[in-house]
């Protein structure tokens, strides 16, 4: 299907995602019903799915051998390339919560073959020159408008009660990380420079990737195939790092396909510019998470993969929407490492270097900041459920280092002035005992602080 040598619009990728998201799940019929078998460009796409469509009017299951069965019975087996070909359908496939992305972009490119049918139909009788130009530009107009999507079936699907309820959404899926990070979410982790964001999610990811509670404290339910892209940092300061977490485990680490990564020195050697993984080669960067089974994917930092100004509104939704894609295709979770400005604020996201519309876009917002005596200070901002304020700290462990979260040592302090007091101790005593001054001990232990 061809005109001009050039192919006509259309996206068998989506086609195939929309086909195979069925097989695994029937209720995902209820998101394709604006399309038609004519909306699909392959013809054994648009087979299948009036076959799919025939067996959900019929109440029928649609899974392998009952779809197989239906299209023998239509002597069309052969025609859609066989049985391999419906199975090939959910190979790599990732359980979607939604694919209303894929049904607009298979709508979309039905409508513009439409349109460019109607338009080489006028074109030809333009050409001709045996019509009244009045009626031509009538008909002509006519045509057009039939095309428009609000004149067949909207786009705009209304969700019903049943539907609603019974779905599972991204927010009800069980936490990657255990009270810090939910599947398919996007998080900011923003802070100062030299506050230590990236050897953070460094230490994040490695955990993570190997199955250990992160920072030894957030439970990780089983090991997540990571991807650590590290676009700030050199790539020796990086590995330095990765060792010396893996000294500390004794040279316990992640399985070698549970982490992956991409630094400054990958892409320069593919010819690529950073900014590019977000735009122009979005969904080359998107086929490398899904080929690789990714589940958490880190960017460090948002600046460098942004070529304009992030305090540009538009930029900022272009950027919203660049990670709202990635996420949409490939369901893994997302953290972005960003700068904070100098200036002081109320909210984390009036920290936000630029616009403000990149934090709100996130789930949560993660602030890092660091104490005088080298503490990290992470501050959160959030929609589900996580600790509102937690302390990490650099452990030397063995002959490694570690980043593992700690106590607040005022708190600490206080309780153990307190225990001692309980024990029969004199506040004096205690709070000598502790280092904490007899005036602010007294306030503690008499309910004044």
């Amino acid at each position: 299907m061809r005109r001009d040598g050039q192919e006509l619009p259309n996206n068998p990728e989506a086609e195939r995602s929309v086909l195979g998201a069925i097989l695994l799940n029937n209720s995902a019929f209820s998101q394709a019903t604006v399309l038609t078998p004519d909306d699909f460009f392959l013809d054994s796409h648009r087979r299948i799915f009036a076959a799919i469509s025939d067996l959900m009017k019929k109440q029928v299951p649609v899974e392998l051998v009952t779809l197989a069965e239906e299209l023998n019975r239509r002597d069309e087996m052969n025609a859609i390339g066989g049985a391999g070909y419906i199975s090939s359908l959910t190979d790599g496939l990732p359980k979607l919560t939604s694919i209303e992305h894929y049904v607009k972009l298979i709508k979309e490119k039905a409508l513009l073959r439409c349109l460019i049918g109607v338009c080489d139909g006028i074109k030809r009788r333009a050409e001709d020159q045996s019509e009244d130009i009045n009626c031509l530009l009538e008909s002509a107009q006519s045509l057009i408008s039939s095309v428009n999507p609000g004149n067949s079936t909207s786009l705009i699907r209304l969700v019903g009660a049943t539907e609603f309820l019974q779905r599972q959404a991204a927010d009800e899926q069980p936490d990657l990380i255990d009270n810090l990070l939910p599947s398919g979410s996007q998080t900011l982790w923003q802070g100062r420079p030299k506050v230590g964001k990236s050897h953070t999610l460094m230490q994040l990811v490695f955990d993570a990737a190997a199955g250990y509670q992160v920072f030894d404290h957030f439970p990780v339910p089983r090991p997540i195939r990571c991807c650590y892209v590290e676009l700030e940092e050199p790539e020796a300061e990086t590995k330095k790092r990765f060792a010396a977490m893996l000294r500390a485990h004794n040279g316990q680490g992640p399985d070698k396909d549970n982490l992956w990564f991409l630094s400054k020195h990958d892409l320069y050697k593919m010819r690529l510019l950073p900014r590019e993984l977000l735009f122009k080669r979005r969904s080359d960067f998107i086929r490398a998470i899904k080929d690789n089974g990714v589940e958490l994917l880190v960017l460090i930092a948002l600046r460098k993969l942004v070529a304009g100004n992030l305090g540009d509104q538009e930029v900022a939704e272009e950027v919203n929407e660049a990670l709202d894609n990635i996420s949409e295709e490939t369901g893994a979770a997302i953290l972005v490492a960003h700068h904070t400005r100098k200036s002081p604020a109320e909210t984390a996201e009036a920290r936000g270097f630029g616009s403000t519309m990149i934090a709100a876009r996130a789930d949560a917002v993660f602030d890092v900041s660091r104490t005088g005596d080298g503490l990290r200070v992470v501050e959160v901002e959030g929609r589900y459920r996580v600790e509102e304020k937690f302390l990490l700290k650099r452990d030397s462990v063995g002959d490694g280092e570690l980043i593992q979260f700690t106590d607040d040592p005022k708190i600490t302090k206080v309780q153990e002035l307190k225990h001692r007091v309980g024990q029969g101790e004199s506040i004096n005593k205690a709070a000598k005992a502790v280092g904490i001054p007899y005036a602010t001990a007294y306030r503690h232990v008499h309910g004044a602080v």
